[in-house]
């Protein structure tokens, strides 16, 4: 329940996305790999950049596990995966031990020095491993407390993140994703922060919003990246106080959610076009169409000044988890 950001990747809608011929040959593993980031598919996954030596060190990666959910809390993190049919729990344990990993009342490790040399480049939540294998799910985590625990909750049924109120208010709307993000209010307002613009573009932004009412700030913020048959559609999803806040933030935001982005020299319309936005209970819906995937929308303006989905125009930076 503490996590601050999590971000999901469905690797199976993926690759029926891009479906290479074969994932056995190194090329087209590689193209796959290309296609699904230059589609923006992979964006909020942890593993893009590691996928071919991932699977050589560890026997799985994005091209045979069904999904990929990572989540950063202030106290760990934690890295959890969904076997694909064709991956064994035997075969990932296998290349555990070959890989220099030891077990221990259920959990691999291995040290600081044998990761670096045996599994160069990879994410720090895979030196601390537990694989359930009766859920097929894969468990890593950078530090073996945290692992732990969250081995614990899965197998208690505890309280999870899913189980926040505010939460499931985004995460409804998320559903069915090829990729999404959940983040919790002050990474939310970061992400979307104008902290980093000019004083120029903090005044413009100010007097973009004033006529219009005051940016509310939200308790939750998701983003999703669908594929549709025309292209993609990115959803912003924002939990808000109550059902009449989410009204108010949905005609306030609806003006500012096209136009020229503040702090760039771009129009939203080169990445994307609003195409509706409405409220279900406290949460505000905004959809985008995005015509041509290789654009790479949610990469240029996922990430940065985005007044339409920003908590402030005046917002001050935060501590952040980098």
């Amino acid at each position: 329940p503490n996590t601050r950001v999590a971000s999901f990747t469905d690797w199976a809608k993926v690759r029926e996305e891009i479906d290479p011929s074969s994932f056995a040959v190194g090329a087209n593993r590689e193209a796959f790999m290309f296609g699904a980031h230059e589609q923006d598919l992979s964006y909020r996954s942890v593993l893009e950049d590691k996928a071919i030596d991932m699977r050589r060190v560890f026997g799985w990666s994005p091209l045979n596990i069904d999904w990929e959910i990572y989540g950063r809390a202030n106290d760990g993190a934690l890295l959890a995966a969904r076997m694909g049919d064709n991956l064994s729990a035997a075969t990932v344990e296998e290349h555990l031990q070959d890989a220099g990993y030891t077990e221990a009342a259920g959990l691999w490790s291995t040290t600081v020095d044998n990761f670096a040399s045996r599994a160069t480049g990879q994410p720090t939540t895979l030196r601390n491993i537990a694989i359930l294998g009766g859920d097929r799910l894969i468990l890593g985590s950078d530090r073996v407390g945290y692992l732990e625990d969250a081995v614990a909750r899965h197998r208690g049924n505890a309280r999870s993140l899913a189980d926040v109120r505010s939460v499931r208010g985004v995460l409804a709307p998320l559903a069915g994703a090829a990729s999404a993000v959940v983040l919790r209010s002050t990474d939310a307002c970061e992400m979307a922060s104008l902290s980093e613009v000019t004083d120029t573009e903090k005044s413009r932004a100010k007097n973009l919003v004033e006529p219009l009412g005051p940016l509310a700030k939200m308790s939750h913020l998701g983003q999703g990246l669908f594929t549709t048959a025309n292209g993609q559609m990115v959803r912003y999803a924002m939990e808000f106080g109550s059902a009449t806040e989410a009204s108010q933030q949905v005609r306030i935001r609806r003006a500012l959610a096209t136009g020229t982005i503040v702090g760039r020299v771009a129009e939203i319309e080169g990445f994307m076009t609003f195409d509706g936005a409405r409220t279900r209970d406290n949460t505000a819906i905004f959809d985008f169409a995005v015509d041509n995937p290789t654009n790479s929308a949610i990469t240029e303006i996922g990430d940065g000044p985005m007044l339409f989905a920003a908590c402030s125009p005046n917002e001050k930076p935060t501590n952040s988890l980098g």
